[in-house]
C-alpha cells in the first residue's frame, strides 16, 4: 500500500478490514452511523508515521437530519519519510 491515510464509507465489515491492515502497518478507527444500518465510516492511519492525538465524532442525526457520521482526527507525524 502506498498511502498514509485513507478514509472509507459504508464499512460494514470493520474488524476485517482492521485485522488486514494492521498486518501492513496501519492502526484504524471505525465509527457507526446512527440508526438501523450497520454500517459506518473508518479511517486507518500508517502508524509508523503518524500518532493520533485527539478524535471527534459528528451524529448528524442530533441536527435533524440523516443517520450519517463524520469523523475529526488530529495527527501529529513521527517523522520525516526519506
Amino acid at each position: 500500500m502506498a498511502y498514509d491515510v485513507s478514509s472509507f464509507q459504508e464499512v460494514d465489515r470493520f474488524q476485517e478490514l482492521e485485522a488486514k491492515l494492521k498486518l501492513r502497518g496501519y492502526s484504524g478507527i471505525w465509527k457507526r452511523r446512527t440508526g438501523d444500518p450497520a454500517d459506518g465510516c473508518a479511517i486507518f492511519w500508517n502508524a509508523s508515521r503518524f500518532k493520533l492525538v485527539q478524535e471527534e465524532f459528528i451524529e448528524f442525526k442530533k441536527f435533524g437530519l440523516r443517520d450519517n457520521v463524520a469523523q475529526i482526527y488530529v495527527f501529529e507525524s513521527l517523522g520525516q519519510q526519506k
